[in-house]
């Protein structure tokens, strides 16, 4: 059995803060899924941050989004149990508390392909990237996520100063499995195809790195295969709930 990851990006109620944000969804949101949703193997949030370093900013899209929950199932057949279940409900009943309902959302079902380094270890508060991808017109899924992880990747993120390298490539059921806010118009929705996420200790680090090494850069947040404007970076702050 073939563990999944899905990311979740979505953007902050109109009138709240990216702090109250942060708060209710650490507080509040993520103790509902923590104590009642028991499919849940792991489970990380990614706070978006003020601040966002040029190097990713155009080509690339803005992101619509203030912050992503990560979470890993045991299988796609696993994510769907917990559906109907008592914590799902409790978690879409706080959701209008603290999310923007009214844009519409993408979730990205995935496999985790480690491509350099351990896990991070949170306590050093480093600084984090999730590049939301999607493939460029005309270019085949396979090659968008064979891209993604070849050998060389991990002497492409050591060039730019990665602490640590994950490439996450959608699995068939990420385009057809579930789509929150379900009264919008889902084929408005281009889901996206994988996503790379990328560590540092600090800003200052990953701006040095994009810098120094900036063939080595592009190659890692430019990826050829990929539809560049379409896609995005969510610069953030990890934070562990379920380890």
């Amino acid at each position: 059995m073939t563990q999944v990851k899905l990311f979740d990006p979505f953007a902050r109620r109109a009138g709240t803060s990216l702090d109250e944000f942060s708060m209710h969804w650490t507080e509040r949101h993520a103790e509902i899924a923590r104590l009642r949703i028991p499919e849940i193997r792991h489970y990380v949030q990614s706070h978006r941050l003020e601040g966002k370093p040029a190097a990713l900013g155009a080509p690339l899209g803005e992101p619509s989004c203030d912050g992503s929950s990560e979470t890993w199932y045991d299988s796609p057949a696993g994510f769907r149990s917990m559906l109907p279940g008592e914590g799902v409900a409790a978690l879409m009943v706080d959701e209008p508390n603290f999310i923007d309902l009214s844009l519409p959302r993408s979730p990205v079902m995935t496999h985790e392909h480690p491509i350099d380094a351990g896990r991070f270890d949170p306590a050093r508060h480093g600084v984090k990237v999730l590049l939301f991808l999607r493939r460029a017109p005309g270019a085949e899924l396979d090659h968008l996520h064979a891209r993604l992880v070849v050998e060389e990747m991990a002497e492409l993120g050591r060039a730019v100063g990665a602490t640590r390298h994950v490439a996450c490539t959608t699995v068939p059921e990420s385009y057809s499995t579930f789509i929150p806010n379900d009264e919008l118009d889902k084929e408005a929705i281009r889901p996206y195809d994988a996503v790379r996420e990328l560590w540092w200790p600090d800003a200052a680090g990953l701006e040095r790195g994009a810098a120094q090494a900036p063939e080595a850069w592009k190659a890692l947040v430019h990826p050829a295969e990929s539809d560049v404007p379409g896609s995005f970076a969510l610069f953030a702050r990890e934070r562990v709930i379920v380890p």
